[in-house]
This record gives structure tokens, sequence and C-alpha cells, in this order.
């Protein structure tokens, strides 16, 4: 991806933060509707893109001198990102108990570690080389910008007006500064795949808990529809 083309992505992604609440389609549409939606598209997004690059980064660790004590330390790796990120949100959860005041430790918690992944997820997003033209920068703007709409969606349910006013900016300058620092400075790659697995782990967790599990409000044809239909952009738009 050359750089305008990336940074031009981090930028639409961060303008979803900033403003998904005033898109007027999701005034329009059901959540039932987009929400599962997003959840099909990001699903075939783990799977046909998160597990392959997965796999293709143990392929360059394995021939490096980097040495851990455990076979497949990439997979390791993504498995411990999505357990601290899951125990993040279950620690927040806590502090926000029905019946309980409002704590604002929550807040920062919940948004402090979705502030971490923007940052990570500029950074990334700005050093790929993987997606060269526009279509493949659309195609991973699609998974990504919709799992953002559902992030914002809970984010707001859960702290409204505190989202609104800090939240969302917070989220905006995680993003910005990820790219920033990746156009003036350069991190070791062997960090750079690392970050990459944590980030993978930290996705998958959030497609688990916020865009398939909520049975209630969500529709299985749309969901079905839009992870066929996305699986087949991810086939036959982006490169091996």
């Amino acid at each position: 991806m050359n750089s305008s083309l990336s940074f031009s992505l981090v930028l639409g992604l961060a303008f979803l933060h900033a403003f998904a609440a005033k898109l007027p389609i999701l005034d329009r549409l059901s959540p039932k509707i987009w929400v599962s939606g997003a959840g099909g598209a990001a699903i075939s997004y783990v799977f046909l893109d998160v597990f392959p690059a997965l796999s293709k980064i143990q392929e360059r660790i394995e021939g490096t001198e980097f040495v851990l004590p455990f076979t497949k330390p990439i997979y390791v790796i993504a498995l411990v990102g999505l357990i601290f990120f899951h125990g993040l949100d279950r620690f927040a959860d806590r502090l926000a108990m029905p019946g309980q005041k409002y704590n604002p430790y929550f807040f920062w918690i919940h948004i402090g570690s979705f502030t971490v992944n923007n940052i990570v997820l500029g950074y990334l997003l700005q050093d790929s080389s993987r997606h060269t033209n526009f279509l493949e920068c659309l195609v991973l703007f699609i998974a990504i910008g919709l799992h953002f709409l559902v992030i914002d969606r809970n984010l707001r349910l859960h702290h409204s007006f505190n989202y609104d006013r800090i939240g969302r900016w917070m989220l905006v300058g995680g993003i910005m500064a990820g790219a920033t620092i990746r156009l003036s400075s350069e991190v070791n790659e062997l960090l750079v795949l690392i970050m990459w697995s944590l980030m993978s782990g930290s996705v998958i967790l959030n497609v688990l808990r916020e865009e398939i599990t909520n049975e209630k409000n969500s529709s299985f044809i749309v969901f079905a529809i839009s992870a066929i239909g996305y699986g087949l952009l991810l086939i036959y738009g982006l490169p091996e």
C-alpha cells in the first residue's frame, strides 16, 4: 500500500469514529440489519485475511533468530492479546454492574484499551505493503469500517455523553497517532510482527464478543449474506 493510499484509509477510519453517530444511513437501517452485516463481514475478514496473515507472520518468525520456549509463538501472542483485552473488558464490565453509580474508571479503561488498539492499527495500516491499489484498500476499509461502527455503537451505549464528548476523539487521536508515528519513524520489524499478532487477538475477540454473540439483535440471513459476499471480495479482491 503506498503511503498516500494508506494514509487516506487511516483518515477515512478516523472520520468514521468522529462522525459515525451522524451518518444518516444508520438512522434508516435497523441495528439488527447493519450489525449483523458488520458481523458477517468481520468473521470473513478474520478467517480469510487475519488467520492467513498470522500464518505468514509465523513463517517469517521461523526464518529469524527470534527464539521462544514454545512452538508457534505468533499464535500464542495472538491468544495472549485476546485474553488480555478480554480481561480488560471484563474488569470494565464489573465497574459498570447494574444498579451501581456510573464509575469513571469504567470509561477510562474501556476507551483506553480501544485507543491503544487504534494506535497499533494506525501504525500497521501505514506500515502495510500488502494492499497496493484502490480496490484492495476499499475492501479493507469495508471490513474495518463496519467493525468500527459496531464498536462505536457499543461504546456509545455504555458511555453516551462521555463517549461523544471525549471518547470518540481519543479513538480518532489514537489511529492518527499510530499512522504519524510510522511516517516519522520505523520500529523494528520483529516488534511490528508482534504488534500485528496482538492486534489480531483483539480483532478476533471483538468479532466474537460484539458482532456474532448477540443473538437477540441479529439476523442470521443478513449475517450469512454479508459473510459470503465479503468473503468473495477477499478471495478475488486481495492478493495472496
